[in-house]
């Protein structure tokens, strides 16, 4: 109430001000649909794919799937695998976790700890193909890079640099 004891006569055009930057806050915080989401969403589901189903360690028979690696489940031709390839499908399943999660929830810090997590993952792929492309004499005939963990690692990058283009930009927009 007033001094004079009436009440206050409501601004609707101080309403509807409020009403657009409450409006314009939540749209500036999603990321807007484009044809770079369309292809993160499939190289996210072709990882996943690739996980399930493709051999990532083995030769000459004795694979290693990226599931039975995730789950420590390999089987006993295959012998001791390396640290370096469990953290990587680590890796691969934390990066999908959070893709999936910056996918759905389209809010921007959500993208940049998927970036984040890719690039991690990127650089620890790398490192596992290397080190099971170089260490077959240490590990007997059974060691060696099989096409799933080729591909994870491409797939990986793919979303890895998606990912940074899309944050990227956003961080460029905001100049």
């Amino acid at each position: 109430m007033t001094a004079n004891g009436r009440e206050p006569i409501p601004d609707p055009l101080a309403q509807l001000s409020s009403e657009f930057r409450a409006r314009e806050r939540r749209i500036l915080a999603e990321i807007q649909p484009s044809a770079r989401l369309f292809v993160l969403a499939v190289a996210v589901f072709l990882l996943v794919a690739d996980v399930l189903v493709m051999p990532f360690l083995g030769a000459h028979g004795a694979h290693a799937l990226g599931r039975e690696l995730v789950a420590g489940s390999w089987p006993r031709q295959i012998g001791q695998v390396s640290t370096i390839a469990r953290v990587f499908t680590f890796f691969v399943v934390a990066d999908l976790v959070v893709s999936v999660l910056a996918l759905m929830l389209r809010r921007w810090g959500a993208a940049f700890l998927a970036a984040a997590v890719s690039c991690v993952s990127t650089a620890f792929g790398v490192l596992a193909l290397w080190h099971s492309q170089t260490s077959q004499a240490s590990h007997g005939q059974h060691a060696g890079a099989a096409p799933g963990l080729f591909l994870a690692v491409v797939l990986i990058a793919v979303i890895a640099f998606h990912w940074v283009r899309l944050t990227t930009a956003n961080l460029e927009a905001d100049r």
